[in-house]
């Protein structure tokens, strides 16, 4: 919890999806209250449905119906669109950003994308984050690991790291958090791909090598994914009894 003595800061989000809900549902847990946001997307905007409004509220979470309106009441914009969105809200959003705003890009962009939405918004001298969040919203909600760069980003840890967040500055450089996220990614997806074929073809040759590694605690990460889970329960089925039928599964 953060001090009494210290103002709570101000938090709104362009976007309403998943990752902000699960993050805004835990910050107001930490009591950060008045949080905004803005949705303009295929499936809500303004008017927005009751529906949708009463979703947000139980996030502790208000809708708001203009973009101008929750960069006034707020100090702290946490951008969470989908990636092809990054850098046209940015754009919409610039004109209403003071020097005193925290715009923090959350969306999974690559590292270019970054730089391009932090040009549209600093000639209004806000300060501009690069956020990567490390695993899914639900796993850990506003406790999920966040690796940020960027001119504001050690002022956003600052601010927000009080509240529970768990927020890793890298450096000062727009695009450094993004390339992180990007080749954790590689790597950590690349090794479960490489895992299966080599599982594929083991089962194959070898009837009774099930899964490699399957039972290792260090592989729990991979057991849990609904891929393994799918895959595993074919071969321990005997069902997928031809290369090509596993193949099939591989690339679901």
């Amino acid at each position: 919890m953060p001090s009494r003595g210290k103002p709570m800061p101000r938090l709104a989000y362009i976007g309403f999806g998943e990752v902000a809900f699960h993050q805004a549902a835990g910050l107001t847990r930490e009591g950060l209250r008045d949080i905004k946001a803005f949705v303009d997307g295929p499936r809500h905007r303004p008017p927005y449905s009751a529906e949708f409004r009463a979703w947000a509220a139980t996030a502790g979470v208000e809708l708001v119906d203009h973009i101008e309106e929750l960069c006034r009441t707020s100090e702290v914009i946490i951008s969470a669109v989908s990636p092809s969105s990054a850098a046209v809200v940015a754009k919409q959003c610039a004109p209403h950003l003071l020097q005193d705003h925290l715009y923090v890009d959350l969306n999974s962009c690559a590292p270019h994308q970054k730089e391009v939405v932090a040009q549209l918004v600093e000639p209004s001298g806000a300060r501009f984050v690069d956020a990567a969040l490390m695993g899914g919203a639900p796993d850990g909600g506003h406790r999920q690991p966040l690796y940020v760069s960027g001119p504001g980003a050690e002022a956003f840890r600052e601010l927000m790291s009080p509240l529970g967040m768990q927020i890793f500055v890298l450096d000062q450089r727009v695009g450094t958090a993004s390339t992180f996220k990007m080749i954790r990614s590689v790597a950590t997806k690349g090794y479960l791909a490489l895992l299966w074929e080599v599982g594929i073809a083991a089962r194959v040759r070898v009837s009774t090598l099930i899964a490699l590694g399957m039972s290792s605690g260090h592989l729990a990460w991979a057991r849990r994914s609904p891929l393994s889970q799918r895959l595993r329960g074919l071969w321990c089925e005997g069902r997928a009894t031809s290369y090509d039928e596993r193949r099939r599964w591989s690339t679901v």
